[in-house]
């Protein structure tokens, strides 16, 4: 990392959680934070790593490792603050209903000094052999997630039909009219013998820049494996299982300038009531005003 004094500072954002969550029936009781990691704001290095969780055989997971780095890197474009967060969960088992091989949720930033939104991806988090009651589910993630990182990038996605915005029950949210911006002028003789920007092309904009969305990684529409029988869909992102309650997938948080990833969600319905996260992951930072 440069210690160069004439180099602004970046202040770095990134924590994981693998598992943590609350039980509120027949017993209330708090799961604690396993596998919790927070990096430090100046950069650096960060991990933690757990063997052989059991929660009451409620919860448990064989093996959880989070690993979380940040610091400056100068490229050609310019100095840039480039943070990775990424927690594992190996083994993970809920209630005998929902199991997994391994469970990734992974986040990468590049944000360079000149840029005013950083280049965001959630690229490597997946399911490995992610079963709902012995049958397998097979995720495919949404492309317009992976391809483009920037806020305005993924928000200009939503004006193709396969990609949905939604709320916290995983119902898309209405979208509003785009709203185009005047032309762009011409620069005046001044404006260029002084060395301004030119001003950008008009583009459309559905959301203002500074709403916070939340959006599905994975298309339930495009499952290879299938719901078990008695099982449905609940909104874009959400099964329901009968005598289980309702598991929600690769929920994804976005604001203009940082990112969260939630894997699995599972709100308990049954004889065990309660709420459940695996695979929790937040991104990215800021440079000094």
């Amino acid at each position: 990392m440069s210690h160069e004094k004439d180099e602004r500072r970046f202040w770095f954002r990134g924590s994981t959680m693998a598992v943590g969550g609350r039980i509120t029936g027949p017993i209330c009781e708090s799961i604690d934070p396993q596998g919790a990691c927070v990096l430090p704001p100046g950069g650096g290095y960060a991990s933690a790593s757990i063997e052989n969780f059991n929660f009451r055989n409620i919860v448990r997971f064989e093996r959880v490792t989070s690993t979380l780095s940040g610091q400056k890197v100068r490229h050609p474009d310019g100095l840039a603050g480039e943070t990775l967060v990424t927690t594992a969960i190996e083994g993970l088992n809920i209630l005998d209903v929902i199991t997994a091989d391994r469970v990734v949720a992974r986040i990468t930033s590049q944000h360079l000094e000149n840029e005013r939104e950083s280049e965001i991806l959630p690229f490597g988090s997946q399911f490995e052999n992610l079963r709902i009651g012995g049958i397998p589910i097979e995720l495919e993630s949404y492309p317009e997630l992976l391809r483009g990182g920037r806020y305005k990038e993924i928000t200009g996605s939503s004006r193709t039909d396969s990609f949905p915005f939604i709320d916290a029950n995983g119902n898309p949210i209405k979208t509003e009219e785009p709203q185009t911006k005047p032309a762009a002028r011409s620069q005046t003789k001044q404006e260029i013998a002084a060395g301004a920007r030119p001003e950008e092309e008009a583009k459309e904009s559905r959301f203002p820049s500074d709403r916070t969305l939340l959006a599905p990684l994975f298309r339930l529409d495009k499952k290879k494996g299938v719901i078990p029988v008695g099982a449905r869909t609940k909104g874009q992102h959400g099964i329901f299982v009968p005598g289980f309650g309702i598991v929600y997938l690769g929920e994804y948080l976005i604001t203009r300038d940082s990112r969260q990833l939630t894997m699995l969600r599972v709100e308990l319905g049954c004889p065990i009531s309660g709420s459940i996260v695996c695979a929790n992951a937040i991104g990215n930072g800021h440079w000094d005003p």
